[in-house]
């Protein structure tokens, strides 16, 4: 804890108990991609008391100051990300798992000069297809 502690502590965010259990759950995991639900669902366990709304303040704060992603891979709910080099995901059509996707070959095909009349800002892609956990279950190895 005191590694998270001191890499968030420049955020000038008051680091209580449960804001730190956040932290620590999204960065402890790399490659995961947890929405506010299941973080919510985790350190519910250790801290009873959390509510959603803090779940959401902390995720909004830490996303704004540029520490998270949110990612909008999945329309019925935000997915959070710690890795903020350039990338993209891809999301299992059977299972909803999403996986990242790092291709700098494809990053570099893309448009990072004006299009038609709008002034290319960012890009994210999302491509979905089936993990090798479904293809295993449906016997399509």
């Amino acid at each position: 804890m005191k590694k998270i502690m001191d890499e968030f502590k420049d955020l000038e965010l008051k680091l209580t108990p449960q804001r730190l259990a956040i932290l620590g759950l999204i960065l402890d995991k790399p490659g995961r991609h947890p929405s506010a639900e299941e973080i919510f669902s985790k350190v519910k366990e250790d801290y009873p008391s959390i509510s959603l709304a803090t779940i959401y303040n902390t995720l909004d704060v830490l996303t704004k100051k540029g520490r998270l992603v949110e990612i909008t891979i999945d329309s019925k709910k935000k997915h959070y990300e710690s890795n903020l080099d350039p990338h993209h995901h891809i999301v299992c059509t059977c299972c909803g798992k999403i996986g990242d996707v790092w291709d700098e070959e494809l990053i570099k095909k893309l448009p990072v000069s004006d299009v038609g009349d709008f002034e290319v800002q960012g890009w994210h892609i999302n491509f979905s297809g089936i993990c090798k956990d479904c293809r295993e279950k449906q016997g399509n190895n």
